[in-house]
């Protein structure tokens, strides 16, 4: 099996955009790790990514060859994943790319090529500088921003984090951020030159969650509401000034229709006198007529009275039974039996009703 691998001609730096390359075969028969099938297509992948002119090129391949080398760690795969990680700006990565594929390939690289991935090395090693991070809490992510004087920034994502991490980095303008879900950092700027080394610690805040507004409590049905608001013996008291209430109510009624009969009977008197007497009976005076019609306004006015005074009394009397009957329970509920019905009418009140 021949297994294709790049190599360039000159350094990375001077053919951007010409897409340069050579494609050597390198036998496989001889390899220092099994490279599985799965790498190997990977690989093969990655490779038909650098044949294509997509701007995100780069970027697909280093993922394909970053899989395949995890698979199968064999140094054939390091000179490509050094490449395009040059490409990228992961010089700590390509770095230690280049150096594992010239160990690694020893006698079976030609001379060329050994020259040019060793003159590669050298430019990236004089040319950065070194970070190291620290992020506090563990876990987040370092977003690298290079801010080159010519050309579009360089973006690259290093972690996440588990103590101090070391970047190694293309010297000149960076920012630096730090990302952890529910969590904010302030970014860093920089600037290094290269052979330069330095130090930044990122303390990530919580980030601010508006609380979520309380749901409204769900209405406690009337006996719960009454039972978690009152003591037995609280319901016991209400239930004797209701009774009492009711008891003011059923004698004001009584009195008010007692009043309303005496009012009765004396029209009935006043009207009878008149009748005893010709002259009268004829020819109602004007005092007799007057009388008459007081004393009709007077009972209508006591037996309104009486009925208001009735049912006033009535529903205290209920009230006191249903406070009663709280107070007297084990948990303050109604038992579910319970039903009261007052009844009034003008000459009778009571109650009826199952406990």
């Amino acid at each position: 099996m021949v297994w294709p691998m790049i190599a360039g001609l000159c350094r990375w730096a001077s053919y951007v955009g010409a897409s340069l390359w050579v494609l050597t075969s390198v036998s496989l028969g001889h390899a220092d790790v099994p490279i599985s099938e799965n790498a190997t297509r990977r690989f093969e992948e990655g490779v038909r990514h650098l044949r294509t002119q997509e701007p995100d090129r780069y970027e697909k391949a280093y993922r394909e060859f970053k899989a395949a080398y995890a698979d199968s760690p064999s140094w054939k795969i390091l000179g490509n994943l050094g490449i395009v990680a040059q490409q990228l700006e992961r010089d700590g990565e390509a770095i230690d790319a280049f150096k594992g594929y010239l160990e690694g390939g020893g006698n079976e690289l030609s001379e060329e090529e050994r020259k040019q991935f060793t003159s590669d090395l050298r430019l990236l090693e004089s040319g950065h500088c070194s970070v190291t991070i620290h992020a506090t809490p563990a876990g987040a992510w370092i977003i690298d921003e290079h801010l080159p004087e010519v050309g579009s920034p360089v973006l690259n994502r290093y972690g996440p984090t588990s103590g101090p991490l070391e970047l190694r980095v293309r010297a000149g303008h960076h920012r630096l951020t730090a990302e952890l879900s529910g969590y904010t950092s302030e970014p860093w700027e920089f600037t290094e030159e290269a052979g330069t080394s330095s130090f930044h610690l990122f303390e990530l805040r919580r980030t601010h969650v508006p609380s979520e507004t309380p749901a409204a409590p769900k209405p406690e049905p009337f006996n719960d509401r009454l039972h978690a608001s009152h003591r037995p013996s609280d319901l016991r008291i209400a239930s004797y000034v209701a009774f009492g209430l009711g008891a003011v109510g059923l004698g004001a009624g009584t009195w008010f229709y007692v009043d309303s009969r005496d009012q009765r009977d004396a029209a009935d008197e006043v009207f009878a006198t008149c009748q005893a007497d010709s002259d009268c009976r004829a020819t109602p005076s004007q005092m007799v007529q007057t009388e008459l019609d007081r004393r009709e306004n007077a009972e209508g006015n006591a037996l309104t009275r009486s009925l208001v005074s009735f049912s006033a009394g009535g529903a205290f009397i209920v009230t006191g039974v249903i406070l009663f009957v709280l107070s007297s329970g084990n948990d303050g509920n109604i038992p579910e039996q319970t039903a009261i019905t007052p009844w009034i009418t003008p000459r009778e009140l009571g109650l009826s009703g199952r406990f």
